[in-house]
């Protein structure tokens, strides 16, 4: 949903196109009259788009099929945008949000559980992974995947909420959480889990999607996790819940 923006004047797109069942990653330039004015095209080839964010003169992508590049293109001059550096490293992106101008926050996947990085591009010409959440359980899964919406993020608080499902396999039954995990996110400590939020109870089928949050929100210090069900209060900095309210 990010793949296209207007900046300056110039209408930018990157784009994954498909000949003879081969795959091309592409980025165009348009001025205002939609004529080409610059592209960057065949980046990656064979592999697929995944996600994008452009944020000013730069352009953010990564690609899959085995493992995850993740490049930085400069677009300071739209009639020659120019690859300035690529990670790779397992798993993808299927989301970018900007922490600051020099780094930017990954929500993705690495095999079959959820991974959070943080990706370091003060120097554009050798990006770093600096911070890495890996969920556990035998698969794991966040709507963020899909919907940018589910995620929450203020730099000033240090905060990072996103909804998280956990698959566990048992010898008899497997076993679901789901809830929202709140992380610390900084530039020294990278990622801490500070907790999650479950609006599942005892008498739940935890596997009942009515009580899986979807979304979060804060005002002053109390975090609001929310699902079909129930809206959550929880203290923000202690975790430790407030007041919650059931819908009928």
């Amino acid at each position: 949903q990010f793949s296209m923006d207007e900046y300056d004047s110039h209408f930018r797109i990157a784009t994954t196109t498909w000949i003879n069942g081969t795959s091309k990653n592409n980025l165009y330039i348009l001025d205002t009259s939609l004529s080409m004015v610059g592209k960057l095209e065949n980046v990656a080839p064979e592999e697929t788009i995944y996600s994008a964010r452009f944020m000013g003169d730069r352009c953010y992508l990564v690609t899959f099929r085995q493992v995850d590049p993740f490049f930085v293109i400069d677009l300071k001059d739209p009639s020659s945008p120019k690859v300035l550096g690529q990670l790779k490293i397992p798993g993808f992106s299927s989301y970018l949000h900007p922490y600051d101008e020099n780094h930017v926050i990954g929500i993705g996947k690495e095999g079959m559980n959820v991974k959070i990085s943080l990706f370091d591009v003060s120097n554009v010409g050798d990006p770093k992974e600096v911070g890495k959440y890996l969920v556990g359980g035998e698969w794991s899964d966040t709507p963020v995947l899909t919907d940018h919406k589910a995620f929450l993020f203020d730099k000033s608080k240090n905060l990072l909420v996103i909804p998280i499902s956990i698959t566990k396999m048992g010898i008899y039954e497997d076993s679901m959480w789901q809830g929202a995990y709140v992380f610390d996110i900084t530039l020294d400590k990278e990622l801490v889990l500070k907790g999650g939020i479950t609006h599942l109870e005892n008498d739940v089928d935890p596997w009942s999607m009515e009580y899986w949050v979807k979304r979060s929100l804060y005002i002053g210090n109390v975090l609001y996790t929310i699902s079909d069900k129930k809206v959550k209060m929880n203290n923000l900095e202690t975790l430790d819940e407030i007041n919650k309210v059931e819908f009928s």
